[in-house]
């Protein structure tokens, strides 16, 4: 991985300006050490390895995007004697317009000892970002200031509105200390705004993140609502049925070998079903995060249809392009979610059914179509398909359709049914493409 650097690392010096600033705006320095050290410790465990990961190839990205040069990063360093004597005025403005706005002065919960210890981090960050190497750690460190500022509550728009305050101070300053050329400081302006702009950029995707990760939260504690009145639903018929076992076991002293058996066996199946049905929960509740790898789709396709019991006289055609296909994603996750595909296509049709499978490449991906010309789905039926529990069948949990989106979302997909009465069913799964090096 390539990071576009100046030559010379200036953390130390970063360092030693937090001493400065702290004394500018009389923080005691046991507070600085405090607050430095929490910091450090909440970005390590806020952030896992993948996290680390994903920040550094998406900054890398948005570097090359707009642009961004070493010779970017040695115009702000060569710039920073001339911000530096504004930096404690351009601090205290910003958070004096803090102050003032309703919206954004709610979130000072704190008294003066945060607004003093948020002006030291604030000094601190316009430092590194006119002298900080742009690599890795830097990237994971301006992202974690966005995920605070979600953490905290602070709307969106109001980072955007701060971030252009900010942008003003240090433009309208170095235009009035300049003493270089004009093409040097328009140079420099440039540089400048790109470095704002990967800030910019860096936070809106923590507050994407972190927006994605309360919907699926949400979407998790609804799901949990639907699994638990599918649960009491498929545990209460064989607990119905034990119930009437016993009682006849207990009522019934003298009951005949063959009939106490009969009871004893209706008793021991039911406990099965009980058993089915949590083992099947335990499954979809604990599906661990994909491990990508490329997956032929063919070949995956070819084992899975050699593998399922087709009623005798099913028609399956299967196109596939002349070179394999292969996407990113877990063999076996995806496996799973091409057997249950399969799997409703063959209990759908009748005995003489056809059974369609496409697989094409696309300027968006790959996309696989599984057809089949059985009863299909009534609109009502179709909009449930894949609720948790929910099925049309005599025997199943209705988790599979459930399971498929689960596993179709983990990996970056989309998924959609469409069905007619009498005309059949139709899956599609969309993959998207990826790069080279992505995840």
């Amino acid at each position: 991985m390539r990071w576009y650097n100046a030559p010379g690392s200036l953390e130390k010096s970063i360092v030693l300006k937090e001493v400065k600033f702290h004394e500018a705006f009389q923080v005691p320095w046991h507070v600085v050490c405090r607050g430095a050290v929490c910091a450090e410790r909440q970005g390590v465990k806020g952030l896992s390895q993948s996290d680390l990961e994903r920040i550094a190839r998406l900054y890398q990205r948005l570097q090359t995007y707009v642009g961004w040069t070493a010779a970017d990063l040695t115009r702000l360093r060569t710039a920073w004697p001339l911000v530096e004597p504004h930096v404690t005025s351009l601090v205290e403005d910003f958070y004096a317009a803090i102050q003032r706005e309703p919206e954004t002065a709610r979130i000072i919960t704190g008294g003066s000892q945060q607004i003093a210890r948020l002006k030291l981090t604030l000094a601190a960050w316009l430092a590194e970002l006119f002298q900080a190497d742009r690599d890795a750690p830097y990237a994971a460190r301006r992202w974690f200031v966005g995920y605070r500022h979600v953490d905290i509550g602070l709307q969106a728009e109001y980072v955007s509105a701060a971030m252009s305050r900010l942008r003003i101070g240090l433009v309208t300053r170095l235009l009035a200390d300049w003493k270089g050329n004009a093409h040097d400081l328009m140079e420099t302006l440039a540089a400048l705004d790109r470095a704002l702009d990967l800030e910019l950029a860096l936070i809106d995707d923590a507050y994407q993140t972190e927006y994605r990760r309360r919907l699926q939260q949400m979407e998790r504690l609804a799901t949990i609502g639907q699994v638990a009145g599918g649960i009491a639903h498929e545990l209460r018929n064989p607990l119905n049925v034990i119930q009437t076992s016993v009682y006849y076991l207990k009522q019934v002293r003298d009951a005949p070998p063959q009939k106490r058996n009969n009871h004893l066996e209706r008793i021991e199946r039911q406990v099965r079903n009980a058993e089915r049905v949590i083992a099947a929960l335990n499954d979809y509740a604990r599906l661990p995060l994909p491990v990508c790898e490329p997956v032929d789709l063919g070949r995956c396709l070819r084992d899975l249809i050699r593998d399922i019991q087709w009623r005798k006289g099913t028609v399956i055609h299967l196109r596939l392009p002349d070179e394999p296909v292969t996407v990113s994603g877990d063999q076996r996750q995806l496996g799973v979610v091409m057997r249950n595909l399969l799997a409703n296509a063959r209990d759908a049709i009748g005995e003489n059914g056809t059974v369609e499978i496409v697989v094409e490449r696309s300027a968006e991906g790959v996309e696989l179509r599984i057809r089949d010309d059985g009863c299909g789905m009534t609109p009502e039926v179709l909009a449930k398909a894949c609720d948790p529990l929910f099925t049309t069948k005599p025997r199943g949990m209705g988790l599979g359709l459930a399971l498929v989106r689960m596993i179709l979302q983990r990996h970056g997909a989309t998924f959609d049914l469409e069905s007619q009465v009498g005309q059949g069913t139709t899956a599609r799964v969309r993959f998207r493409s990826t790069q080279e090096g992505s995840p």
